[in-house]
């Protein structure tokens, strides 16, 4: 009997070693297929060749020009399908080229919600209850006088979705409207999804709304889309994107800026690590959120990937993954990695880009009772954590058509943090980014977590403001 036993324990042993050895394979495949199928490339030149040569060099590889990204002396380009060894080979002959890189797919870092395909649940405000919101009273935001701290004279870029700024809780007047996806209107910035509105929301809804206040109501708002309306898109408009506020912090030195980057992507890129070394330069204080583990793989990447049927048929991160965090998280897609794994992460599970940058914060989540939400990814990279609800606590802020949603995710902790760089920025606008991050840390409340979940800790509003005033 003992030893029918011990044949039946081994064979449940093998069984489950290769139904993880499947899953892992089916998440390798997974990603080398949907890699194999983005033809978009960004190709650099060398600084000052001109763009007519630029494109003389994308057409005789018999590739497909798609924008310009003249700051920075880049292009965005679509390989021909079927010749793509062949154009790579003729681009990588040239002297003018500098580097070529795939145009990875990128996407917001926020929960999915109630509704498919959307990440805001749409919720009536008089349902809410009354009351300081609780993610504000977490940040300790009620004991900082609503009269004198609201970000005046600090810009914010959001860069996301767009946002609806038909909403009546945005009253401020907006700087800079722009739509920085290649081949869409540049003008075309309306938010269609609901996570950039409820973003902005958090950082700058007015006083005057009914129903809740953001956190620097009086900041000027640039908003940059480079998420489409399923919040996907392609790294080239991110970079796109930051290229533009980097041209404004140029030609307005004595403005403070704020960059929220509430969306995230796994692979490191040559071109987007140099853009935000030059926007750090200009003393722009970028945040950005450290990425979900998330099981319905809503807020994976691969929103915008390329497949057969066109652009968004089948995105990065198919197979998903996941990380034996301990916290029962089984990741980004149909077959979490670390639910079979045991452990380990892989790229796919590490602190998203470009949080990962040490120029950025990076942005982890709390949940209602101030403890790390159950998605937010781990890494040594995380410098801080703020409220991010989850699908039982959320976050209540804007949504579309002048209405208000619930939203969770590291990418609603990341606005938190921006709003409250405002506001120091407010106090003192001589802080480098480098000693606002120095300064949210030695503020920040320690919640006895590791430091890869929590960073330094919880940041709050009224400590951090204070000691800027003070710095």
């Amino acid at each position: 009997m003992q030893r029918k036993k011990g044949r039946l324990e081994g064979k449940r042993s093998s069984f489950w070693t290769l139904l993880s050895l499947f899953l892992v394979l089916l998440f390798l495949l997974g990603g080398q297929m949907a890699w194999a199928g983005n033809l978009r490339r960004i190709v650099v030149f060398q600084e000052g060749t001109p763009e007519e040569v630029q494109e003389q060099i994308i057409a005789a590889s018999g590739s497909r020009l798609l924008a310009h990204i003249s700051l920075v002396d880049a292009v965005v380009i679509r390989l021909p399908r079927g010749g793509e060894e062949a154009a790579l080979a003729s681009l990588q002959s040239s002297p003018e080229v500098v580097e070529i890189e795939t145009d990875a797919s990128i996407a917001a870092q926020a929960l999915s919600g109630g509704i498919q395909g959307s990440f805001i649940t749409p919720v009536d405000p008089a349902e809410v209850a009354a009351g300081y919101p609780w993610n504000l009273e977490q940040i300790v935001l009620n004991r900082l006088s609503p009269d004198g701290h609201k970000g005046q004279g600090i810009h914010i870029g959001i860069l996301d979705t767009g946002v609806d700024l038909s909403h009546p809780a945005f009253v401020e007047p907006t700087n800079y409207l722009y739509n920085a996806r290649a081949g869409e209107d540049p003008q075309d910035w309306v938010d269609r999804n609901g996570h950039g509105t409820h973003i902005a929301g958090i950082i700058a809804a007015s006083l005057q709304d009914p129903y809740f206040r953001g956190i620097a109501p009086r900041a000027k708002l640039h908003v940059i889309k480079v998420l489409d309306d399923a919040g996907g898109g392609y790294l080239s408009d991110l970079i796109q994107g930051l290229t533009r506020l980097l041209k404004f912090a140029r030609n307005h030195p004595a403005e403070r800026i704020v960059l929220n980057m509430s969306l995230g992507f796994s692979t490191d890129s040559f071109l987007l690590h140099r853009v935000v070394r030059l926007l750090d330069a200009e003393g722009v204080v970028m945040v950005a959120a450290a990425g979900n583990y998330d099981t319905t793989g809503a807020s994976g990447e691969g929103a915008a990937g390329e497949g057969a049927a066109g652009e968004g048929a089948a995105g990065e991160g198919a197979a998903g993954t996941g990380c034996a965090s301990g916290e029962g998280a089984a990741g980004e897609g149909a077959a979490g990695e670390g639910a079979a794994s045991g452990g380990g992460c892989t790229a796919l599970e590490q602190v998203k880009y470009p949080a990962r940058y040490p120029e950025t914060i990076a942005v982890g989540a709390t949940d209602i009772s101030a403890r790390i939400a159950p998605y937010s990814i781990r890494g040594v990279e995380v410098d801080v954590v703020a409220p991010g609800g989850t699908h039982t606590d959320p976050i209540f802020s804007t949504d579309l058509l002048g209405g208000y949603g619930w939203g969770s995710g590291t990418s609603q902790a990341a606005a938190h943090v921006s709003g409250v760089v405002a506001l120091m920025l407010q106090v003192n606008p001589d802080l480098t980014p480098q000693e606002v991050r120095q300064i949210l840390q030695e503020t920040a409340i320690d919640l006895g977590e590791p430091w890869e979940a929590q960073g330094a800790g919880l940041i709050n509003a009224v400590r951090a403001v204070r000691q800027a005033g003070r710095w």
